[in-house]
């Protein structure tokens, strides 16, 4: 699934994205934490390694004025 991340909830291990390449009219999909197996976040991809930290270390904090994704 390629997706936007639109909201983060930590406490909750969910995020809320927009599905980019989903033909439904409802394009928003909550994801589970666990599910996901690599994220790419500013062009570095993290890997999830077998009990790891989760991308602990992502900051995942985005700026009101900065650009929600690359169009690249």
């Amino acid at each position: 699934m390629t997706c936007h991340m639109v909201q983060v909830e930590n406490d909750l291990g969910r995020s809320l994205v927009i599905d980019l390449k989903t033909e439904h009219e409802n394009k928003l999909r909550q994801i589970d934490h666990r599910s996901i197996n690599y994220i790419i976040f500013k062009n570095v991809k993290y890997s999830v390694k077998k009990g790891g930290d989760n991308f602990g270390d992502i900051d995942t904090k985005i700026a009101k004025d900065a650009f929600k994704w690359d169009p690249s």
